[in-house]
């Protein structure tokens, strides 16, 4: 029963490390700094500031949550990949 959750731990460990950390964080990053040019580029001068705020952080959460998606979507991809190939491997032997 240890040995199942030394496994639990280190599959979280890993899914914290190399999903977040190399994936979604990355993706978020620029989504983030993409979504910032956006709004500065459509913004204007006309908009009240609560209406700029307002704006700033509906684009900032739309980023965090679109960039974080698609690096775990990506993180995903390469999992399955990887154990289709182990898979495969597996069922050769």
């Amino acid at each position: 029963m240890g040995n199942s959750r030394d496994q639990d731990n280190e599959i979280l460990a890993r899914l914290l490390l190399d999903g977040l950390v190399k994936f979604a964080v990355p993706g978020m990053v620029i989504a983030t700094a993409g979504t910032y040019y956006m709004r500065r580029r459509v913004a204007s001068l006309k908009a009240t500031p609560v209406e700029r705020w307002v704006l700033t952080g509906m684009h900032y959460w739309a980023s965090t949550c679109l960039g974080a998606t698609m690096g775990m979507w990506v993180y995903d991809r390469m999992v399955l990949e990887q154990a289709f190939k182990e898979e495969k491997k597996r069922r050769n032997n």
